[in-house]
């Protein structure tokens, strides 16, 4: 029992055309997949880029009230030495 299988040219062809359609639906379908997470997650981007900018801020205002406190002990301690009405008008 010895079957052929026999393909005509047009029936490869066809074939041929099938899978380069199926892959190229697949690629389209995964394209559309990724444009809809990247718009699901655009928020998430954005805010994290807020938070660090914030998070920038805050280090830098942190790092000018610590200068200031430093100003300011240093002001304090030698207030023997340097007599002065309103030591707090000079630190500001």
């Amino acid at each position: 029992m010895e079957t052929t299988i026999v393909f005509t040219p047009a029936q490869l062809v066809a074939f041929i055309g099938a899978v380069c359609g199926f892959i190229a639906s697949i690629g389209a379908a995964v394209a559309v997949i990724v444009k809809m997470i990247t718009k699901i997650r655009a928020p998430e981007v954005e805010q994290n880029k807020r938070i660090k900018a914030l998070e920038e801020e805050n280090k830098s205002r942190k790092e000018e009230i610590e200068k200031r406190a430093v100003l300011r002990y240093r002001l304090f301690s030698y207030k023997n030495k340097f007599p002065c009405q309103n030591l707090f008008t000079l630190v500001f």
